[in-house]
């Protein structure tokens, strides 16, 4: 059994691995032109988050979806997609809905499962839609 000197050490020796890999993973997404905002949505945007073709969201719960929904799906252009982690979470489904119902969006909301045959399988409940073009009169 490893003492607790050698435990610590090895937790240590992990922890500073990850965050190599994460800075890493950082510079990789940094030079492929993806730019992560830090902090609580509420706190920090839309900031300097600009034109969107797609809104990837995994906020846990009714609050931070709505906000990023509210301040984020203005930028997503049409034709682009809204992808949410949290279809499972009730309050996120919750934010979702509300969202969508104040805003008159009727495009349909594809849902996915892990055990639903491709493509609509996943390793978690997902859910999406296509954001269509604003209706013009002529």
């Amino acid at each position: 059994m490893p003492s607790i000197t050698e435990s610590f050490a090895s937790k240590q020796r992990f922890h500073d691995l990850a965050i190599k890999e994460d800075d890493r993973v950082r510079r990789s997404l940094e030079e492929a032109g993806v730019h992560l905002i830090e902090g609580y949505f509420n706190e920090t945007l839309p900031g300097s988050v600009g034109q969107l073709a797609l809104l990837r969201l995994d906020a846990d719960s009714f609050a931070p979806t709505y906000e990023v929904l509210e301040r984020l799906y203005p930028r997503l252009s049409a034709g682009g997609y809204v992808v949410f982690d949290d279809w499972k979470i009730l309050q996120s489904q919750q934010a979702i809905l509300q969202f969508r119902r104040e805003q008159n969006i009727t495009t349909p909301i594809f849902a996915s499962l892990r055990s639903w045959p491709p493509p609509l399988q996943t390793i978690d409940c997902m859910a999406f839609w296509r954001k269509e073009a604003p209706m013009t009169s002529d």
